[in-house]
């Protein structure tokens, strides 16, 4: 199951109108539960754990049973003082319970107080209640009510929908409500993900009222076809419609001053940027003439396109634009485009090759980030700031190697002439088997090979004068420093003789490696040297070891046994840094005179 996440949409966005007023049967109804409320007996107090507030004068409510069933009655005192806060996440997962009642000791309901009860169908919230945290009912996905006092100062409901007090903010659709909602023409502002996860609506009709929808508002709205903004409407926030893959169309009503509408894709209110195209949108698109912007986001998860033609015009692709578009297997890039932003081709799966125009001036390093079929990544020679080298990108002047097509395979030789290779130059390029340094290479930025799984080693031409390689490990100054293990090193290393130092991150992650040696001359392990090699069973120490960095060893998960030269005296006078054996078993470290156990202890107050 592919995972998504949609890396934000900032935007003015949405609606049209309807009308509606609070019935008396509704005000009624609430008043009515309200009182059934002050009748009710607390549920059992020991299905409930509770913490004293700084001021010592009241109680959070910190967590609920998981056996907790059916009506739950939220006790309004514990231990002779009133219980004032529900704590975050504290009836998460509580999948049993049906109802909630709130009582009128509680001001506060924190961020996800009860995200995940899929059975909840209804909640009362008490007069008392000021404050509801984003997603407090966060995947409650039978809520069908979400009820209000009606003496509370700070909100209101209308048809079991959360609003502030003059309902003029949508706060929180419930998750159950299902088919067609019409948002009450009074509303301004949809909050934060106020409807994020009604999975169950079919369609949203927005009022003329509307001027803001918040972050998240719609997100994972997955049966909404087709919305229709108010001319009004001046802001759609971040998020806002992350994974609605059903959505084909977003029209706007006419004389809008901030967005317009092409065939379903929403565009500022001149055309000049494309702001989003729905998700569902299938087959062919191209980009209308008079575009220069393609927004943020504007294209993630449009997984259904086969093709977008981006036509001349356009000057920039703007962060995550095209992110998951897993459709398309080319793109022509115009010869007016100036950047190319932040992952704007991350996750397309099926690109395989992609040409640089002439004008472009900037690239940023996740452009085409986990783009696993990308092989060759060309430069128009004409581009005055970038080049290329066997379908791989350098700058112009071609010393500095900056990004490698994730989807090749095999062995690369970087060639001679390059000085450098930049920082996540081959950010997970899982299909590299082995890199050869040429005798030019001076400086390996840090996580250069970072997510590199396949590689098993690092060469380096003789002649090197910075760095020299043992055993696919590459070392520096001279041979003293172990700088980087590739990831995908199997089995043992014997560090070589005139080794002195392990450096910092060096051996990180490298999940294949079981066993290491280090010899005699061997003074430090850096930071977080070993962190995650998780395979790592056993470690020889030489007795010139003088310190271990904080985190060397943290999650090596296996590691059972140290085989140090040197005596147990010696063992306790080595600097050890914080953490340095951080979730690891038991160590038996074996020395000249005997055997100790090291076993890390955690701090509780962490």
């Amino acid at each position: 199951m592919k995972k998504r996440f949609l890396c934000g949409l900032l935007l003015p966005i949405l609606a049209l109108g309807a009308c509606a007023t609070p019935s008396e049967a509704t005000t009624s109804e609430v008043s009515l539960s309200q009182k059934q409320e002050a009748s009710e007996t607390p549920s059992d107090i020991k299905s409930f754990t509770f913490e004293l507030l700084d001021d010592e004068a009241s109680y959070r409510l910190t967590s609920a049973s998981k056996k907790l069933e059916g009506k739950v009655v939220i006790p309004s005192s514990y231990e002779g003082k009133p219980v004032t806060l529900i704590d975050m996440n504290a009836f998460e997962d509580c999948v049993n319970i049906t109802e909630v009642i709130i009582p009128n000791s509680i001001s506060s309901i924190d961020y996800g107080a009860f995200s995940g009860c899929s059975k909840l169908t209804r909640v009362v919230i008490s007069s008392s209640v000021a404050r509801i945290g984003s997603d407090a009912f966060d995947g409650c996905a039978s809520l069908l009510s979400i009820e209000v006092d009606p003496s509370n100062e700070r909100y209101s409901s209308l048809d079991g929908v959360l609003f502030n007090k003059d309902m003029t903010h949508l706060v929180r659709c419930p998750n159950g409500k299902e088919g067609a909602y019409v948002v009450p023409d009074k509303v301004t502002m949809i909050e934060g993900y106020a409807f994020h996860h009604c999975e169950k609506l079919t369609s949203i009709l927005l009022p003329s009222s509307l001027l803001v929808i918040d972050s998240g508002a719609f997100a994972r709205c997955v049966k909404l076809e087709k919305l229709t903004l108010p001319k009004d409407l001046a802001h759609i926030g971040e998020y806002a419609f992350d994974e609605c893959m059903g959505l084909t169309s977003i029209e706007v009503e006419a004389g809008s001053r901030f967005f317009a509408s092409i065939d379903g894709v929403l565009f500022s209110a001149d055309r000049s940027t494309l702001l989003l195209c729905p998700m569902a949108k299938k087959g062919e698109y191209q980009v209308p003439s008079g575009v220069y912007t393609i927004a943020r986001s504007a294209f993630a998860n449009c997984e259904k396109l086969t093709s977008v033609t981006i036509g001349e015009g356009v000057r920039t692709i703007g962060e995550f634009a095209f992110l998951r578009c897993y459709g398309i297997t080319s793109f022509s890039l115009p010869g007016s485009l100036l950047l190319i932003l932040d992952s704007a081709f991350k996750e397309c799966e099926a690109l395989k090759s992609i040409r640089i125009p002439s004008g472009v001036s900037y690239i940023h390093q996740y452009a085409f980030l986990y783009d696993e079929s990308l092989t060759s990544i060309e430069v128009d020679e004409e581009n005055s700031h970038y080049a290329s080298i066997d379908g791989v990108l350098f700058d112009k002047a071609k010393s500095k190697l900056i990004s490698f097509p994730a989807g090749r395979s095999g062995n690369y030789e970087v060639p001679e002439g390059p000085t450098s290779i930049l920082r996540f130059a081959f950010i997970h390029c899982e299909k590299i088997n082995r890199i050869a340094l040429s005798r030019t290479i001076s400086s390996v930025e840090d996580r250069a090979f970072f997510g590199c799984i396949s590689l098993e080693g690092i060469d380096v031409a003789a002649g090197n004068e910075t760095y020299s390689s043992s055993s696919g490990v590459l070392l520096s100054d001279h041979g003293e420093t172990a700088l980087l293990c590739p990831e995908g090193k199997q089995g043992e290393f014997i560090a070589p003789s005139g080794l002195k130092k392990v450096g910092e991150s060096a051996f990180y992650s490298c999940k294949k490696l079981t066993s290491v040696t280090l010899q005699e001359g061997c003074a430090s392990i850096g930071y977080g040297a070993f962190m995650f090699a998780s395979s790592l069973v056993s470690l020889a120490l030489p007795a010139s070891l003088t310190s271990i960095g904080e985190s060397a060893f943290d999650s090596c998960s296996k590691l059972t046994s140290i085989v140090f030269a040197g005596t147990k005296a010696q063992w306790n006078e080595i600097e050890k840094g914080e953490d340095w054996n951080c979730d690891t078993p038991d160590i038996t470290v074996t020395c000249r005179d005997g055997e100790l156990k090291e076993t890390y202890v955690y701090d509780d107050e962490e």
